[in-house]
């Protein structure tokens, strides 16, 4: 039987960790605390309600070492993957301890918005994301015809076959 499907949107509470398997996998695990939001009309703010939720995320693959380059602690995300149970002996108690874990099949970056009409923030501070935009090169096929006949209403009714 397959595990319930999650979509979980929260912020990673530490940088990604990349480990390799054996045979050269790699695995990216995140964690990530999720809050419940409520809207406050007495402020028209949303505030947290309730103690957030924390949760292990794994990604597996050239996916994950995309995600483990790409975000920092802090990154907003949206994951979709599967819940599986994830459960252990605590080695000190001796006691079983049972949690979950969320297998990731994607793991979108959510841009932080500075203000109201303004542009997402730049992510990483990189450089190059710092250039201006400049116009594309107008394409010869979005182009309106020209010197062309205007339609004049005449045309032959036949069908051509």
């Amino acid at each position: 039987m397959p595990y319930p499907r999650i979509q979980i949107k929260g912020r990673l509470t530490g940088d990604p960790e990349i480990r390799y398997t054996p045979n050269g996998k790699a695995l990216c695990k995140l964690n990530v605390a999720c809050n419940r939001k409520q809207h406050n009309p007495q402020t028209n703010q949303w505030e947290d309600k309730g103690d957030p939720v924390f949760l292990n995320v794994n990604m597996w693959g050239e996916k994950g070492e995309t995600i483990a380059e790409q975000t920092h602690k802090g990154t907003q995300v949206l994951i979709t993957g599967e819940l599986e149970p994830n459960n252990w002996i605590d080695q000190k108690t001796g006691n079983q301890v049972r949690a979950f874990q969320v297998n990731a099949e994607t793991v979108a970056l959510i841009p932080q918005w500075q203000g109201k009409n303004q542009t997402p923030t730049q992510g990483w501070n990189d450089p190059q994301d710092n250039q201006a935009w400049t116009q594309p090169q107008t394409d010869q096929w979005t182009q309106p015809p020209q010197n062309q006949q205007p339609l004049t209403g005449q045309h032959d009714e036949t069908p051509p076959f």
